[in-house]
């Protein structure tokens, strides 16, 4: 899969079990955690992590084809039925990267898999405990490896992605505080791409992207100043991304991105006329 899959970003506001703690228990502790029938479906086709391989090329078409059945799966709108598919192959991929943690395809193939384990859990909006359960396992293993190796956009992508997705979840259950802990995460890690890729519009934008969710939630916790610190911010990057003319930033997507501003400019306007108003009486 090209790496171009782990950078594509999501439009703006469309607002995307730990590690082994000891050698000797790796397998032990990922199969006590698995949700109870991981491998059991009417298909049988669920790609079981724990049988033995023959080599690294048959692994990883089996996680390939795990991951198409999980493909057809979330097309059928079966969240559960793909989350397993896809927990199955991110667990193989995991197995398969333990074996040989350099190999570039295979760091691909395990950023992937956690990827559509989040499609899964964005489908479902986490409402379905075993897909939640799922992400959380997965989550973990993936929070290890970011740990392990901080400059790995393998890692740190995907990261990111899960990281809004789960803020965007907490945030339409109402639970602010964890919105904010998930996507202040996300904000970090966007923070730091960005730094490092400067003459990258699309870094550029997704920082944009991450402060413009935490002006949301600011505005939503009646926090009226943050949000507007964190609006111009953005409306600052979006513009001089913009501005560059890189053929990444289709003239489509930055009239989405314009709009999406105005939008915002308009909520924030309004939420800080009301506040004036109250004061006055």
């Amino acid at each position: 899969m090209p790496h171009r899959i782990l950078v594509t970003l999501p439009l703006l506001l469309g607002f995307a079990a730990w590690f082994f703690w000891q050698a000797g228990s790796n397998e032990e502790s990922t199969r006590k955690s698995r949700p109870p029938g991981l491998l059991s479906s009417r298909s049988g086709e669920h790609l079981d992590s724990s049988t033995s391989l023959s080599g690294p090329g048959d692994a990883e078409s089996r996680i390939a084809a795990s991951i198409r059945n999980g493909d057809r799966a979330l097309a059928a709108m079966e969240s559960v039925e793909a989350g397993r598919y896809y927990f199955a192959a991110f667990l193989a991929a995991r197995r398969l990267h333990s074996s040989h943690p350099d190999d570039p395809k295979i760091q691909n193939l395990l950023a992937y898999a956690f990827g559509k384990l989040g499609d899964a859990l964005k489908q479902s909006e986490g409402e379905e405990d075993q897909v939640v359960e799922w992400h959380r396992i997965a989550l973990g293993h993936l929070e290890q490896l970011s740990r392990s190796e901080p400059g790995n956009l393998q890692w740190q992508l995907p990261l990111s992605t899960s990281y809004a997705s789960m803020g965007k979840m907490a945030l339409k259950k109402g639970d602010l505080d964890d919105a904010r802990y998930r996507l202040e995460a996300n904000h970090s890690i966007r923070e730091k791409l960005a730094l490092d890729s400067p003459g990258d519009p699309l870094q550029q934008v997704s920082l944009a992207d991450s402060h413009l969710a935490l002006a949301d939630i600011s505005l939503r916790a009646g926090k009226q100043q943050d949000a507007s610190s964190h609006f111009n911010i953005a409306r600052g990057q979006i513009e001089q991304a913009v501005a560059t003319g890189s053929t990444s930033i289709s003239s489509d997507y930055a009239l989405v991105l314009k709009t999406v501003l105005s939008n915002f400019e308009g909520r924030l306007n309004a939420s800080q006329e009301a506040t004036t108003t109250e004061g006055m009486h």
